[in-house]
């Protein structure tokens, strides 16, 4: 019974030798067959047409600067600045300030006549409207702004009050209110995300081959 006992414990162990020995050249297979496939893609996209390599790399350019420029736009100079940003969603305001462009407020302080202010509306909605009058009291307290849009043709129903100002607008830039909206949504990032790393696959290799080419010897 004994020597049984210990014949099977005997084989068990050599089975598990196995096992490992087994599983070992598994993972290594695999890890071999990963370095082929990723050489493998690495060498296609090594052997794409030059002017696929060439519109490759001056798109992911384009992009680059364009992310640049709007981290520049939408980030830096507000935080730099001080200023608030509002993105315009209507025509009420052109010519001067176009449907998507993005406007620079200051914080709400006392407004002059034509002053472009941004106030919270009576319905709930935010506006951006010029002011075209100042209603004081006789001790020069201002008590509320008479707005309206460039575009519109008459002023608007409701008086702002004061409490309702949200801020001055001291700049804005065309277009940028749109872009900065649809670089907001989740799949745009992913996709500009995919899109950009498959520029840098298709431009990195052409790269990596010129600057090995001017190597001297």
């Amino acid at each position: 019974m004994f020597g049984a006992e210990d014949g099977v414990r005997t084989r068990d162990l050599n089975l598990g030798k196995v096992a490992r020995y087994q599983l070992r050249h598994f993972r290594s297979s695999e890890h071999h067959n990963g370095t082929v496939r990723s050489r493998m893609v690495w060498v296609m996209l090594a052997e794409l047409p030059p002017w696929m390599k060439f519109a490759a790399t001056r798109l992911l350019e384009a992009l680059l600067a364009l992310l640049v420029v709007e981290v520049l736009a939408t980030a830096f100079i507000p935080a730099v600045l001080g200023l608030h940003q509002v993105v315009i969603t209507d025509t009420s305001m052109a010519p001067a300030i176009a449907y998507g462009s993005l406007a620079y407020e200051q914080p709400a302080g006392q407004a002059q006549l034509n002053s472009v202010i941004t106030f919270a509306a009576t319905d709930g909605t935010v506006v951006t409207h010029r002011v075209t009058a100042i209603q004081s009291t006789t001790a020069g307290v201002v008590t509320g702004y008479v707005t309206r849009g460039d575009a519109n043709d008459a002023n608007d129903a409701d008086l702002v009050r004061p409490d309702q100002l949200q801020g001055i607008v001291t700049a804005n830039v065309s277009g940028f209110g749109t872009v900065q909206r649809v670089l907001d949504v989740t799949a745009v990032k992913v996709f500009l995300g995919a899109v950009l790393v498959l520029l840098l696959l298709i431009a990195a290799p052409g790269r990596r081959k010129a600057a090995e080419s001017t190597e001297p010897g």
